[in-house]
């Protein structure tokens, strides 16, 4: 049976992105992107996720002028990885590995050398109005904030 890790976020950087080189000279970026989501379907407060990501060299490259605010399409994969601290305990470590980056916005205030994201809306709006297309699939998006359902019944026999 085949299997799949993949995963796209959309949202804004929470600190300019730390690069690093290994010994090997292979350039990488780590940074923290902040995704909003709904609380629930009923309630509809907004929460808040922080994912760690770690990418790697022309895509590290790609970010390397962002800066914290930006706003930025994620595409790759789930890492865990564990290590033992200094207590000697198994600590384990959950990072998104990004494989494409795509800045979506970036606003400068004039006020300011900081920069302010969009919000996800507006990136859509935007993006419509130039006719690029998100690559979502068939359905048209009214909301990045809409999620199908794919829960299956328990009747249901999955096809693979």
């Amino acid at each position: 049976m085949a299997s799949l890790n993949k995963i796209i976020l959309i949202g804004s950087l929470t600190n300019n992105p730390d690069f690093k080189t290994t010994n090997e000279g292979i350039s990488f970026a780590r940074f923290v992107l902040s995704v909003d989501r709904l609380d629930s379907e009923r309630s509809q407060t907004k929460q808040m996720d922080l994912f760690k990501i770690i990418t790697w060299r022309n895509e590290a490259e790609k970010i390397r002028e962002s800066n914290k605010g930006d706003f930025l399409l994620i595409e790759g994969q789930i890492l865990q990885n564990s290590f033992v601290d200094e207590k000697e305990q198994r600590q384990w470590v959950t990072e998104i590995e990004a494989r494409e980056i795509r800045l979506l916005s970036t606003i400068k205030n004039n006020n300011t050398d900081t920069e302010k994201p969009l919000s996800k809306e507006k990136v859509i709006e935007e993006k419509k109005k130039k006719n690029i297309d998100f690559d979502f699939g068939d359905e048209e998006i009214s909301s990045l904030n809409s999620v199908p359902d794919f829960t299956l019944e328990a009747e249901e026999d999955i096809p693979f």
